[in-house]
């Protein structure tokens, strides 16, 4: 549920809103929001979830669809629980 409510929001409503200043505005806007959203995580968390919501406000941008997304959202999160579960101390 996470991957689809934040992709919605973070992607779609986001870059939709700022379509009118152009791309770089509406995507590092996006981006920067995103990497907001998971202060939480501290500077190592910050730093690859901007960079994701770089790469991710450029295939929206581009493609204009969510569901991709999506799906590497979820695998992202997937992909850190099965690391976690393996490699906690």
């Amino acid at each position: 549920m996470n991957p689809i409510l934040e992709e919605v929001l973070e992607a779609g409503y986001f870059i939709h809103s700022l379509k009118g200043f152009g791309m770089w505005p509406a995507v590092l806007t996006s981006a920067l929001i995103r990497a907001l959203f998971h202060w939480w995580q501290g500077i190592n968390g910050l730093l690859p979830i901007f960079s994701m919501g770089l790469i991710f406000g450029l295939a929206y941008w581009r493609w204009r669809q969510l569901w991709p997304l999506v799906v590497a959202h979820a695998l992202t999160i997937l992909y850190a629980a099965f690391y976690w579960s393996h490699h906690a101390a």
